[in-house]
């Protein structure tokens, strides 16, 4: 597993279209993690996420608590609404 919040990434329509793919040819299992800023991002990436072969979906909420909660007003409030 790598972990490592910050790291820029291919973004989610790349990764759908273009590793996803070997993935599912090569039967990986994989989790998929999300990470969003607000209710409207997660709901979009998790969209997305069913278009993949992952076995599962993680919601990194990382950004929620330390960056505060861009539609519902607080970290908590947010993450309910999710």
């Amino acid at each position: 597993m790598v972990h490592d919040s910050g790291i820029e990434n291919i973004g989610m329509d790349a990764f759908v279209s273009s590793v996803d793919p070997v993935l599912r040819q090569k039967r990986s299992g994989y989790i998929l993690s999300i990470q969003g800023n607000t209710v409207e991002d997660f709901k979009q990436l998790a969209q997305k996420a069913t278009k993949t072969s992952a076995v599962g979906v993680e919601l990194n909420m990382i950004s929620l608590t330390s960056h505060g909660a861009a539609n519902a007003g607080s970290p908590t409030k947010t993450i309910e609404a999710i």
